[in-house]
């Protein structure tokens, strides 16, 4: 029965721990997926200078090539036509929205793949370089259950800033406009003379994405107001994505450990010692007809009867047959000098006193003295 018992406790605790992982999921994977974004951005801005700026030129050689021609957004990123996850995609960078605690790493260009772990440049629309005029449109999804990416994009207003990391310069704009349109609605992603334009591009509403949500901000500098914003916005960002993975683990560490520690218990109490203790006074002469009980958060019971018992002329007392566990020691005459001894792990051969986490053959309280029987 017993048995059955510990079967049915450890199944509650891993059926626990599985739903516990599940319901948290997208939380702290999400949270593990940005720490593994933020170092991937690290490592893509360390390129060298050369590739730098050789990647660069080829950007602006584009944008100027766009600059005559005109804009020609591809497909809408969003639709099932775009489906080349092989073709090659460089991360050049990063967006970061602190109003929302959003940093997601940026590439060049848009595919599945890119789509799935962070946002990209909308093929026929400007590189993010900074000149003028420019207009790109950085594109991400959301809703996703492993990353946030623009799931919160709806909630900034006008005047909110973004910024972006691209080849190591920092460009800073501020949403001038906010638009619902039709996926097939392009008329607002146009060059404007004098203007650097980016817009932020992904799905509405959540979980139907039957439209596209256009937020599209204006170059501003990039002072040191700015700066403090963007510190501010990253250190919290990385503060939430901390204490949610520290909350989660150890939640599944409280749970792996209850598990433990109930197969351990139970191991341990199928164990079964004889208890021999000595009552002395603080002068070491034995105390006898000294009444004792035993209890743990109730009386233990033997055989269905309070375990009791009381020491002899030479001050010992023997309790037979204990399970493996701890139990308290306490007199009858004075139940606040209880003193605690038992098992604790499962190599250990003899019950033994317990005093702050110790084990002792030797016990003294503010009247007496505890001592095992050799």
């Amino acid at each position: 029965m017993k048995k059955k018992r510990l079967v049915f406790q450890v199944f509650l605790l891993i059926c626990m721990l599985i739903g516990l992982l599940i319901t948290l999921y997208p939380f702290y994977s999400d949270s593990l997926n940005g720490f593994i974004d933020q170092k991937r951005i690290e490592q893509a801005q360390q390129i060298s200078i050369k590739k730098k700026e050789k990647l660069k030129a080829q950007m602006q050689e584009e944008n100027q090539q766009k600059v005559e021609a005109g804009l020609a957004p591809g497909v809408d990123p969003f639709d099932n036509q775009l489906t080349d996850t092989h073709s090659s995609a460089q991360l050049i960078g990063a967006v970061h929205i602190p109003k929302i605690n959003v940093n997601v790493a940026l590439y060049d260009t848009l595919n599945q793949r890119v789509l799935e772990k962070g946002a990209g440049v909308l093929q026929g629309t400007s590189f993010p370089l900074g000149g003028v005029p420019s207009h790109s449109v950085i594109s991400a999804h959301s809703g996703f259950s492993t990353r946030r990416l623009f799931t919160d994009l709806g909630k900034l207003k006008k005047e909110d800033l973004f910024i972006l990391t691209v080849l190591g310069e920092k460009l800073a704009y501020k949403v001038s406009t906010i638009q619902v349109v039709e996926p097939d609605d392009t008329s607002g992603i146009k060059l404007e003379n004098g203007k650097d334009i980016v817009t932020l591009l992904t799905c509405t509403p959540y979980m139907i994405n039957s439209h596209r949500l256009l937020v599209t901000g204006e170059r501003v500098p990039y002072n040191e107001e700015v700066q403090a914003i963007e510190n501010d916005g990253a250190r919290k960002s990385q503060l939430i994505q901390l204490l949610i993975l520290l909350g989660v683990a150890l939640l599944v560490g409280m749970i792996i450990y209850s598990i433990f520690r109930t197969v351990y218990r139970f191991l341990l109490k199928k164990r079964l010692f004889d208890f021999t203790f000595i009552l002395l006074d603080k002068k070491g002469i034995p105390i006898g007809n000294q009444r004792f009980c035993m209890k743990k958060k109730k009386a233990v019971l033997q055989h269905g009867v309070p375990l009791d018992g009381v020491t002899n002329e030479k001050g010992q007392l023997t309790f037979t047959q204990l399970k493996g566990d701890s139990y308290w020691l306490v007199p009858m005459e004075e139940p606040n000098q209880r003193v605690k001894f038992g098992v604790t792990c499962l190599n250990q051969q003899q019950m033994l006193f317990i005093k702050r986490h110790k084990r002792t053959r030797t016990l003294d309280n503010e009247t007496n003295r505890y001592q095992i029987k050799e």
